[in-house]
């Protein structure tokens, strides 16, 4: 994985293992590491807007993520832009945001996240669906139909 002007992290390359730690002082960018996978995942951050996941003095960011599914090895890299917005290429093509979904399958639970544990139960609901949504384009297709109405 590689991250560039992405949260408080200037410039990183790291290599993941079947199991990893992430570790280190506060404000060291142990958070936005996983919030960057978290992206690469589902498109969503802790962040409202897009424009917010750039550092505040730089005009693109940029994700980078090799990995491999049913055999298959794949290079999925995101770029924000203050000004142009989004663009996600996978294998060098162009895609669209819905056709992100399901491509990189990650569980991710956070500090933020335990709201799961005390929340309330449609917040453990809306994770759910968000985990399930990865793994099935139907059900993702009528999440976000059910979501607008």
């Amino acid at each position: 994985m590689a991250l560039a002007n992405w949260r408080n992290i200037d410039s990183l390359k790291m290599k993941f293992a079947r199991r990893n730690y992430i570790r280190g002082q506060n404000g060291q960018g142990k958070t936005s590491i996983l919030e960057a996978i978290k992206y690469a995942t589902l498109l969503k951050g802790r962040a409202t807007r897009d424009a917010e996941l750039i550092q505040r003095d730089k005009d693109i960011a940029q994700i980078r993520l090799r990995y491999e599914k049913t055999g298959v090895r794949h290079e999925l890299a995101i770029e924000l832009r203050r000004e142009e917005g989004r663009r996600i290429l996978l294998d060098g093509m162009d895609l669209r945001p819905r056709e992100l979904i399901g491509r990189l399958n990650t569980v991710l639970f956070t500090p933020d996240d335990l709201f799961m544990l005390k929340g309330a139960p449609v917040l453990r609901r809306k994770f759910l669906d968000a985990q399930i949504a990865q793994s099935s384009a139907e059900y993702f297709d009528a999440l976000l139909r059910y979501n607008r109405l």
